[in-house]
């Protein structure tokens, strides 16, 4: 028992009578709770001994030791009080009435209450005194002795203790002024609520003290209600049942004209009080098929003019209660669940932790609100297996490397893996849930499929008491059969059993692969390995610097027929000369969505393009003039002339290549290095200044060059321009704008470079 409650029942009997208030105050209670031995079941048991060691009560040993300890035992004690210290009084009304029968507490806890069986009113007529004996609920809780009475208990006898007269009650004549104000009267349960007990303040007069109580209506007069009992002292435990709701208690103190004679003057009321039943037959249950927590309890019957209902709290999950049940904080329209006023049902539910309960009975009395005491049931939800069938999946790319994030609500103490496969968990295994660990191969989930990737919660927890969690940095597999993915979450139920959730398939568009880009004058073909269960591949096209944007239009559009037919993407109209990055990204659907691969970047050197026409025969062959003219003439006339046009971008001037002029007798030269290289002018020779020789020229930044040869220096044969430069893959890296690869150069037709005759 704690110290406070100690104190709280303490309280009444120290303050019942003037000796105990004097010889008890409450710089003694702790020593009093101190001497106090524990017999079980919260109990205390006090021996007169103890007390007297203590040096407490004054050494008036028979007037109030004797009396107090009677009074702390019949409180604290219960059963096991001494049978040496009980009063006679008490002895004398055990044989003259029989004890209350107690009813069958329903589910609660010990604050609880209920009675036995309702006490009807004694009959008062006009002009005759009633008689009253205590009601068989009714114990009065201690008795001041009175001078002719021994307060020490008699040795025990063989010969029957004479019945007690009852006590005389005049008609009530409302002569007597009530105390003013009228206190209240508190009211608690005690004995696991099968009675109540009664407690006010004493005035003080030496009266005796008479307990009604109705459960309709305030008594206006003590005939006007069912007598409880008597009492010479301010307590009185009530074990009738209550007929409503709603019980109205009224004390009435009696002048005592001869206690010998047992009579009395006329009444005043000294205290009255109401008290307002908790509900009663309270059950509570989990219905585990329904995910559901089901309640009733009796309905509440109130008194005609009372209107009442019943107030139903659900506690938050994890909190102490003791701070929502003291004062009325339960109350709080945010706790409140609706009832019917006879039960309720609560579907949102943390299945494995305990959800505590308040109710109570809150009427409406001519204005006044009363709430009973609350009552509080706890219960554990019976947790099913945790299925998880939340799952969700992003995915990322960090680094080239597909990865997922996995996200889902889970229970605390959860275990939980996943499989990651490329076919899906057996539809039979998936749909009965609940499989051992050894039937997991069969059920397409194998043991080295499962990953190892450890999880952790986020720290959120939803309102029925679900954790998030998260995995992230799980590799999404690379290759075309991992396209599709799937992932079936498992939840470890033991050591052989395993629970499947549900299932999760992913779809990716495979990504580009092997791009290569075909460099011709005026078109390019981008070919590529085709990206798995892709529906098409777009292609776009951006400066050399850019960055990919899938939100721009594509350049073009590729599926996989055409591709079949062409190999790639033919761009008929060429791409930029100055060089480009090319964007190549997959695109299949899943569930309604477009899915895009990360794109593939292809970068594009520039491409610089030119055009050659080759003149034969350039000099005049007229017969006039004098030797030297003649002689001239002739040489013109083995002169041709190449004319050189920039078909194709503006080259810079210092990535213009050089062109040389080859010669071969047998067949067309096809490099560089392949063949005579034919000296070229690069100004027309006319025979009278000599022309300045070169074995290679550079290429027009733009528009036209044209240059010169004489075909008599080399005779019959074939006749080409090419360019003067190394590929690529034989360079360094800083020479590579000048790589071979970045010129293109058209040759005319054939019969322009055929002189072979």
């Amino acid at each position: 028992m704690l110290f406070a409650d100690f104190i709280k029942r303490l309280m009444p009997i120290a303050q019942s009578a003037p000796e105990f208030r004097d010889h008890f105050p409450p710089a003694s209670w702790k020593q009093l709770f101190d001497l106090g031995t524990e017999a079980g079941d919260g109990l205390l048991v006090f021996e007169v001994d103890d007390l007297l060691l203590a040096e407490l009560g004054g050494g008036r040993v028979e007037d109030v030791v004797v009396p107090f300890v009677r009074a702390l035992n019949q409180e604290f004690a219960g059963d096991r009080a001494p049978r040496e210290e009980e009063p006679q009084a008490a002895a004398r009304f055990e044989q003259d009435a029989p004890s209350a029968p107690r009813v069958a507490a329903s589910p609660g806890p010990a604050a609880s209450s209920e009675s036995a069986v309702p006490v009807e009113p004694a009959a008062a007529r006009a002009g005759e005194q009633t008689s009253q004996r205590p009601a068989a609920g009714a114990v009065p809780w201690a008795a001041a002795p009175s001078p002719e009475t021994p307060s020490a208990m008699p040795a025990p006898s063989s010969e029957p203790v004479p019945a007690e007269p009852s006590w005389s009650f005049p008609e009530y004549d409302y002569s007597r002024e009530d105390v003013d104000p009228v206190p209240n009267v508190e009211v608690s349960s005690v004995d696991g609520g099968t009675a109540l007990r009664y407690s006010w303040p004493d005035p003080g007069d030496q009266e005796l003290f008479r307990v009604v109580v109705s459960d309709h209506e305030p008594p206006f007069s003590p005939d006007d209600a069912a007598d409880v009992g008597t009492s010479e002292t301010a307590l009185l435990r009530d074990a009738t049942e209550p007929a409503t709701a709603v019980r109205f208690v009224t004390v009435w103190g009696y002048e005592v004209l001869d206690h010998g004679a047992r009579e009395l003057g006329q009444p005043r009321k000294v205290a009255e009080g109401t008290y307002v039943q908790p509900v009663q037959e309270w059950t509570i249950e989990h219905d585990r098929e329904a995910g559901m927590v089901f309640s009733s309890w009796r309905r509440p019957v109130y008194p005609s003019h009372v209107t009442g209902r019943v107030r139903v709290a659900k506690l938050p999950v994890g909190e102490p209660i003791g701070r929502h049940l003291r004062g009325q904080n339960w109350l709080r329209s945010s706790l409140q669940i609706p009832n019917s006023e006879q039960g309720f049902q609560d579907g949102a539910l943390r299945p494995g932790e305990t959800h505590t309960y308040v109710a109570g009975l809150e009427v409406q009395i001519e204005g006044r609100t009363l709430v009973s005491t609350p009552k509080h049931l706890q219960i554990v939800p019976e947790a099913e297996p945790d299925r998880i069938v939340d799952l969700q999946v992003e995915s990322v790319t960090r680094d080239r490397q597909e990865q997922l994030r996995l996200t889902w609500t889970q229970r605390k103490g959860t275990q939980v893996q996943f499989c990651r496969s490329t076919t899906p968990a057996r539809p039979e295994a998936v749909s009965r849930g609940r499989i051992t660990a050894a039937q997991m191969a069969d059920a397409g989930l194998p043991a080295e499929q499962l990953i190892r990737n450890i999880p952790s919660p986020t720290g959120e927890v939803s309102e029925d008491g679900r954790e998030r969690w998260v995995l992230e940095g799980l590799d999404w597999p690379r290759g075309s059969a991992w396209d599709t993915l799937h992932l079936t979450p498992i939840t470890r139920l033991n050591q052989d059993e395993v629970l499947i959730g549900a299932p999760t398939q992913l779809r990716r568009a495979g990504r580009i692969e092997e791009v290569r880009v075909v460099q011709r004058m005026n078109w390019q073909l981008v070919t590529f390995t085709w990206p798995g269960e892709a529906l098409a591949v777009e292609l776009r096209v951006g400066f050399p610097d850019s960055e990919p944007d899938l939100s721009t239009p594509a350049h073009a559009v590729v599926e996989k027929a055409a591709y079949e037919r062409s190999g790639g993407f033919r761009l008929d109209h060429g791409l930029p000369p100055q060089g480009c990055r090319l964007f190549l990204n997959a695109v299949t659907h899943f569930q309604g969505r477009r899915i895009s691969s990360e794109p593939t970047v292809a970068a594009v050197d520039p491409l610089w393009g030119y055009h050659y026409t080759v003149e034969w025969g350039v000099g005049s062959t007229g017969g006039g003039g004098n030797l030297l003219q003649r002689a001239a003439a002739r040489r013109r006339k083995n002169v041709a002339q190449i004319e050189i046009d920039a078909v194709l971008g503006t080259v810079p001037e210092h990535e213009a290549p050089t062109f040389v002029l080859l010669h071969r007798p047998d067949r067309l030269p096809m490099h560089s290095g392949d063949g005579t290289r034919v000296t070229v002018f690069s100004e027309r020779p006319d025979g009278q200044v000599p022309a300045q020789p070169h074995d290679g020229v550079p290429a027009p930044v733009s528009g036209r060059r044209e240059l010169w040869f004489d075909e008599e220096d080399m005779g019959p044969g074939w006749y080409r321009l090419m360019v003067d430069a190394r590929p690529a893959a034989t360079v360094r890296v800083d020479e590579r704008r000048t790589a071979l690869e970045r010129y293109a150069l058209a040759d005319p037709p054939l019969t322009q470079l055929d002189r072979r005759g």
